[in-house]
């Protein structure tokens, strides 16, 4: 198990301000590591919990930018 991980799961970030706050690419390397910590057969208590929360927080960023998408106005090109 990576330190991170650890940290997650020891109860050193917070789960709701903690994955607010990560990067993009950090979160996605979150999910991973609990992914493969859920499938190497007995994970850790609360590990559920972590990538569910995980994954909300992807589908929360994922529906955000498509909705920023969906709201920016196209440049008018024909002016």
């Amino acid at each position: 198990m990576n330190a991170f991980l650890a940290s997650c799961l020891n109860g050193e970030m917070d789960p709701v301000v903690g994955l607010e706050r990560l990067s993009d690419e950090d979160l996605a390397a979150l999910a991973d590591a609990l992914f493969r910590h859920l499938d190497a057969g007995e994970p850790e208590f609360g590990a559920q919990s972590w990538y569910d929360s995980v994954r909300e927080e992807i589908a929360a960023r994922r529906a955000g930018a498509e909705l920023a998408e969906v709201i920016t106005p196209e440049p008018d090109l024909a002016g």
